[in-house]
């Protein structure tokens, strides 16, 4: 039963009215935030050691990470105060549910993690770690002291976020809590026989509540169980030390008020964190990968204006950054050029046909084609940002193409005959894109959502030109072209003659050059291939090189600033204070965000106001800033963030080309066992100097520590152990030793205690002062030697083993470096034990094989053309000669970025995998008319069919071409954007160059050199 036309259109517009009814709920952003196959745990543990995080922290989550189902790899990293674990998952695993089961276990390791431990939490890793940053961030200001505000917003703001669909995280702080700081005098405690551990224990009985179990209770005929603790008794919300007793040694109980010294403080700031310059409480929010950021920045604005009328006297709430308003300024301009690239489109329909009708067909067609795949984002999860925005827009002109072919030759001919060529056509560029999804996953994340929805509207396009199209056809009462019988003008008449003889006269020069260049056939391709390989090298050399991945993020200009090992905390703030006051006499500047993080690095991030975003204020305020930068001095700048050159006044030395990994299982013996390979290189007069560091470096690190090398042997005669020794000198020499928290009316409030001998010693009495050790009275020095030496500043761990770098300098040739490393390491390597190992690494300069890998993937693209064309043509000589066209298309690549001096993005590596698809198009078109000739005349000579051919096809091939190039057109008018700009440029540079292969290379590969000697004229 045949369908009536009636029938197709009412089945395609009620399947474009779903797809537009799921469209406000497709997720909307800027940039993709798919996760790669790899999530972060991170924790604090303030005053806590590297080695200390690690043995204690790092360790315990290492090993419960391990436990998730389809871990890959594990990396640990554990510094002074902090440690992250990096998991990597099988590429199968779905990352979502590795990090719901990450959760659970760091649940279930909580309650064993050393108290102060932060809670640890979870970071799922994207391509740029930029699109998990903060979409919205409010100030909050009042009358009362800072901890109260946090506090007052934790309780009465923080839920309310919370509840709301697609908040990922909320990140509240900027306030100093309150504390309490114990210090005693050593001296007076070993009078007494107390030690540190004893107070401690006093403030951890006064305190601490402690879960006993649950107890069956009969209460007649019911059975009820009774939850048993242990809690204090009366006056634990308050911290008074005249009411907690010390035991000492002896049995005699002490307050603590009489062996301490109590004061009640703010705590001293671990870092910093202000916008604008401004000490305030700061709230900002992360939106969910899934999430529409438009429409969730919509509720959360709604919700803060029902929050302010309800807000305690005194308190305002201020908007500080808002990025939704920034992604719906860019998402504008996209959709206008997208818009503009649709007009041109259509406009340049309209001047080949004249035919409205015609026109509405394509218009009709085109939307209902795109209104369908909505559908198909949905179900699939795509996302709309700047990569799928670029796939709809690019697609718009194939889908056309492909209407346009089927819509003229159902016109001319009322049967569907065209499809198998729009079929074959469309199926290549599918492929092509095809291999984006087994791209890296750096590469893959970024532009998958891009191949996605080029593949999802070429195979609408299919159904709707097979079926909508000529169903629409029939009922617009469309019919095919008719010759005007209407009287002709002389001029006319005349003008349509010589039009006639045109490509009479055009075939028979073409003729003549194709037979001129098929005699030089092998000078012609050898003189492509110099042509290709010196616009590949110009490539390399100018371009690639110097190339970089971009995110069209916005517009903002950062400032890094660094000290020397040495610093403190508030030497730092007081540089960046002095940044920021300059900062302040801007009024182009938006917002500014500065970011202490510790005594030796920060940061400020500066965005500007819309209106000078694009101006030249941003290149102008960075001049300034490096000079400022130069004025303030005390430590090193960088200052980078725009398109030009970055500046940095770092003055560091290199720390070596030459580089060495060391693994093991116990870090003490593997830290042996580097100093042995250290002392080894030392050997070489060629070598001066040896790094040993958890990580490589370019530029040698200043870090130290004092380092205490205990004398065993002596120890040993003595019968002092490692353990004794320690506990001797911790009393003297402790400071902040959290030793628990105390609940108040304010909340939680953290106890410290330190010694007062802490802050008069140095390392010359740590030496020297004599200690009581088992009875008899040591010096340091006769244990151990105290020196300050590099240290490696974190601890490092790969799957559970550790890590130590060992980087330096061979004065020399690098062969005879390398040759002598080689030796040593085959000695060395003898020497180590079961379970450790060395190796070394390649020079950073090397070229690295793996980052370029993806480009291997584009011969996949041409065995799947190659295949497809194969079919078509049963043909094996033909889809070579097609392929060939490739190469010379891709010239047109590489001259255009070096000519425009363009930058090669992601929009550069898809312009590559767009020109396989749709530059092989014409070359299908034409030989497949080709063919056609050959069957219906046989006489003809492959020469003159091929000409024949050329006239037929070469005005629809311009025609295809020249749409293309022109829908491409408005992405490059105006500043060139990343991934828009070198996306339009490059395959516009190759549409272009393409010709010349269907010109000149297209005939002399397929043509034998016999056939093409004869003359035009001749027939057999």
């Amino acid at each position: 039963m045949k369908t009536s036309p009636f029938t197709w259109i009412v089945t395609f517009v009620c399947l474009a009215l779903v797809g537009l009814a799921l469209l406000p709920r497709l997720p909307v952003k800027l940039n993709p935030s798919r996760s790669l196959p790899s999530f972060t745990v991170s924790f604090s543990m303030p005053g806590a050691s590297a080695r200390v995080v690690e043995a204690s922290a790092t360790g315990l989550l290492e090993s419960m990470m391990a436990r998730v189902e389809g871990v890959r790899d594990i990396h640990s990293t554990s510094g002074n105060g902090w440690g992250n674990i990096r998991v990597a998952l099988d590429k199968h695993v779905d990352p979502a549910v590795a990090q719901f089961e990450a959760s659970t276990l760091i649940r279930q390791a909580w309650p064993e993690l050393p108290a102060g431990t932060g809670y640890p939490y979870i970071v799922m890793n994207v391509p740029e770690q930029a699109s998990q940053g903060p979409f919205l961030a409010y100030t909050i200001n009042a009358p009362a002291s800072p901890i109260l505000i946090q506090r007052y917003a934790e309780e009465n703001i923080k839920p309310k976020l919370a509840r709301l669909s697609g908040i990922y995280r909320i990140n509240l702080g900027g306030a100093t809590p309150m504390e309490w700081r114990l210090t005693y005098d050593s001296k007076r405690l070993e009078a007494l026989g107390i030690g540190p551990d004893d107070i401690r224990e006093a403030i951890r009985s006064r305190y601490d509540r402690e879960f006993l179990g649950t107890y069956d209770v009969s209460r007649g005929d019911r059975e009820e169980w009774m939850r048993l603790a242990l809690v204090p008794t009366g006056g634990a919300d308050t911290f008074d030390p005249a009411q907690i007793p010390v035991v000492a040694k002896d049995g005699r109980i002490v307050h603590l008020d009489q062996l301490v010294e109590a004061t009640h403080v703010e705590a001293e700031p671990r870092s910093y964190y202000r916008i604008n310059g401004l000490n305030s409480i700061y709230l900002s929010l992360v939106a969910g990968e899934d999430a529409n950021q438009l429409e969730l920045a919509k509720q959360v604005k709604a919700l803060m204006d029902d929050i302010r009328p309800s807000l305690p006297a005194g308190y305002e709430i201020h908007t500080g950054y808002d990025a939704s308003e920034y992604i719906r300024g860019e998402l504008a301009k996209i959709y206008y050029r997208t818009a503009l690239t649709v007009a041109i489109l259509l406009l340049f329909v309209w001047l080949i046909t004249r035919d409205t009708k015609y026109l509405l067909l394509i218009v009709v067609s085109l939307s209902v084609g795109i209104a369908i795949a909505f559908i198909l984002y949905y179900f699939l999860g795509l996302e709309m940002q700047l990569y799928s925005l670029a796939g709809v827009t690019i697609s718009l002109n194939l889908v056309i193409d492909n209407t346009i072919v089927m819509s003229d030759h159902y016109l001319r001919r009322r049967d569907r005959k065209a499809f198998l060529p729009v079929l074959a056509a469309t199926l290549t560029t599918m492929g092509a894109l095809v291999i984006v999804f087994f791209l890296d996953e750096s590469i893959r994340l970024n532009l998958q959502d891009f191949a996605a929805v080029v593949i999802v509207n070429l195979g609408v396009s299919l159904p709707v030109a097979l079926f909508f199209v000529p169903a629409l056809a029939d009922k617009l009462g469309m019919r095919g072209r008719k010759p005007s019988r209407a009287p002709r003008s002389a001029w006319r008449q005349r003008w349509l003659g010589w039009r006639r003889r045109l490509p009479v006269r055009f075939g028979r020069v073409y003729a003549r050059l194709i037979r001129a260049l098929c005699l030089w056939r092998v000078a012609v391709c050898l003189l492509l291939a110099l042509a290709f390989g010196g616009s590949l090298w110009l490539f390399i050399d100018k371009v690639y090189e110097g190339s970089y991945f971009t995110r069209n993020d916005e517009v903002t200009l950062y400032a890094n600033a660094t000290l020397p090992n040495g610093s403190t905390l508030e030497q730092m703030n007081t540089l960046m204070k002095r940044m920021e006051s300059y900062l302040c006499g801007f009024q182009e500047i938006s917002q500014f965000q500065t970011s202490i993080d510790n005594a030796r690095r920060a940061s400020i991030s500066i965005h500007f106001k819309k209106e000078y975003r694009r101006g030249p204020f941003p290149y102008r305020l960075k001049s300034d800033m490096i000079g400022k930068a130069l004025q303030l001095g005390g430590g090193s700048w960088t200052i980078y963030g725009l398109e030009d050159q970055g500046f940095s006044n770092d003055v560091h030395e290199t720390a070596g080309n030459y580089r060495l990994t060391m693994h093991g299982y116990n870090y003490d013996e593997l830290y042996a066992w580097a100093e042995r390979l250290r002392e080894r290189l030392l050997s070489h007069r060629r070598i001066k100097e040896v790094t040993i560091d958890s990580e490589f470096s370019y530029w040698k690190d200043d870090y130290e520590e004092f380092r205490f090398d205990l004398d065993k042997r002596r120890m040993a005669e003595e019968g002092v152990d490692a353990r004794t020794l320690f506990a001797t000198i911790r009393p003297v020499y402790g400071q902040g030793d959290r030793i628990g928290e105390v609940p108040t009316a304010t909340g939680m409030e953290e106890i410290w205690l330190s010694s007062r001998q802490s802050r008069e010693g140095d390392a010359w009495g740590l030496r020297n002062t004599p200690f009581r050790v088992a009875g008899r009275t040591y010096k340091l020095s006769e244990m151990a030697s105290v020196e300050k030496a590099l240290s490696p500043q974190n601890v490092v761990k790969e799957n559970q083993q550790y890590r130590l770098c060992l980087q330096y300098e061979y004065i020399g040739s690098w062969e005879q470096g390398r040759k002598t490393l080689e030796r040593d390491l085959e000695e060395f390597g003898k020497l180590l034990p079961m379970g450790y190992t060395v190796k070394s690494e390649e020079y950073f300069g090397t070229w690295n094989k793996e980052t370029n890998k993806q480009y291997w993937w584009l011969a996949v693209v041409v065995a799947i053309i190659f295949f497809i064309t194969s079919v078509l043509f049963n043909s094996l000589k033909q889809p070579l000669a097609i392929i060939f066209t490739i190469p010379v298309a891709y010239m047109g690549v590489f001259l255009t970025f070096y000519a425009f001096n363009l930058n090669f993005d992601q929009g550069g590596f898809a312009s590559f995998v767009l020109l396989c698809g749709i530059t092989v198009n014409a070359g299908i078109y034409l030989l497949g008319e080709y063919n056609a000739v050959r069957r219906q005349r046989p006489r003809l000579t492959p020469l003159r069919a091929y000409v024949k051919a050329w006239n037929r096809k070469i005005v629809p091939i311009f025609l295809t071409v020249a749409s293309t190039i022109l829908g491409f057109l408005p992405f490059m008018i105006g500043e060139r954007e990343g991934f828009w700009f070198p996306l339009a440029a490059g395959t516009v540079g190759g549409l272009s160059m393409s010709m010349l292969a269907i010109f000149i290379l297209l005939p002399v590969l397929t043509l034998k050199k016999t056939s093409s000697m004869r003359h035009p004229n001749h027939r057999r």
